[in-house]
């Protein structure tokens, strides 16, 4: 595919959409990885695979990092046994993404 075909739609980075970028950079998903609901604790995911994380004074996560490299956190992200929680917050980026695709093209 074209490069230029694959950068992100959802925010201005202009850069790859890859899975790296979709998962751990996209500013248009950080509401997502940071939601916590009894259902879905999406937060979970990534204060497992993170090594630092900053929290509220009630403990919300706001953000997160890691010393290891991007492929190395995804590598945990994926391998935390979490595969429910993590189908699901996947599912719900890409029902984002499709919102994204579909205010572009007025639709």
């Amino acid at each position: 595919m074209c490069h230029g075909l694959r950068l992100c739609k959802c925010c201005e980075a202009r850069v790859v959409e890859d899975k790296l970028h979709f998962v751990l950079e996209c500013p248009a998903y950080q509401d997502i990885r940071l939601s916590s609901t009894k259902d879905n604790n999406f937060q979970r995911l990534f204060r497992n695979a993170a090594d630092v994380v900053q929290t509220d004074e009630e403990g919300k996560l706001l953000s997160f990092f890691s010393t290891v490299s991007q492929d190395a956190l995804m590598r945990r992200i994926f391998n935390l046994g979490e595969d429910l929680l993590l189908a699901k917050f996947i599912l719900r980026c890409l029902e984002h993404r499709a919102e994204c695709h579909a205010l572009l093209i007025g639709g």
